[in-house]
């Protein structure tokens, strides 16, 4: 969802000047409530065909990744792709399960033969990234009926209304990572250990590849201890 705000930024400034809006702090927040809500609309959509897609007889073509420049794909997806293209495919998909990315074809199947060899149900796990991805998106809305909150009573005579604030964007920034360490390494069946050392030598590799430092200083912020 940041990134998606990241590459509307041109798009929300021209709209705030040209519209000749008063209050900045709320008209931010609604604008990112209808980006939320679009997304969740677009995911409500791709989990009717998801479940096909993760089937062996659901992936047209052979097992070699092959770009179907045909689709039209979304910006994000483009920039997210060009990025991603030479890094270690595993701390690729695991850094898209963290947080809530969009998998392509080839980090589905790879996907697929991990839960396979640990033993674990595709199924059981699509059934829970759904469950979780829906939950990040009623935490984001609550947040910011929160936010809401919070600038009406910026401006009152209570105490603590700034750091009610700042405690509430500090979580929006929170949760877009939706899996922990352990919980990927429960369904790959690899060791925590060898989870984070991926994930690191992949957020590592954004950032000394500089191709888009606003990205991954976004990421950097929100990676968690766990």
């Amino acid at each position: 969802m940041l990134l998606k705000f990241i590459q509307k930024m041109e798009y929300f400034s021209e709209l705030y000047e040209t519209r000749g809006f008063e209050n900045f702090s709320a008209y931010a927040i609604v604008f990112l409530k209808h980006l939320i809500w679009n997304q969740w609309k677009k995911e409500i959509q791709s989990s009717k065909t998801e479940p096909l897609f993760l089937e062996p007889d659901g992936l047209p073509g052979s097992a070699v990744y092959e770009p179907d420049y045909s689709t039209e794909l979304s910006q994000d997806r483009i920039f997210l792709r060009e990025i991603l293209r030479n890094l270690d495919p595993r701390g690729v998909l695991i850094l898209k399960l963290k947080h809530n990315l969009f998998l392509e074809r080839k980090e589905i199947l790879l996907l697929k033969s991990i839960l396979s060899a640990s033993g674990n149900s595709i199924q059981d796990f699509l059934k829970e990234r759904i469950e979780k991805r829906f939950t990040a998106r009623s935490q984001e809305l609550a947040i910011l009926e929160r936010l809401e909150m919070s600038h009406q009573i910026l401006f009152s005579k209570r105490e603590n209304a700034a750091s009610f604030s700042s405690k509430a964007k500090q979580k929006l920034l929170r949760v877009e990572m939706i899996y922990t360490y352990d919980e990927i390494s429960r369904w790959f069946g690899w060791k925590h250990s060898v989870i984070k050392r991926l994930y690191l030598q992949t957020m590592n590799s954004l950032k000394n590849s500089r191709k888009d430092l606003k990205f991954v200083s976004f990421l950097i912020k929100k990676k968690e201890s766990a």
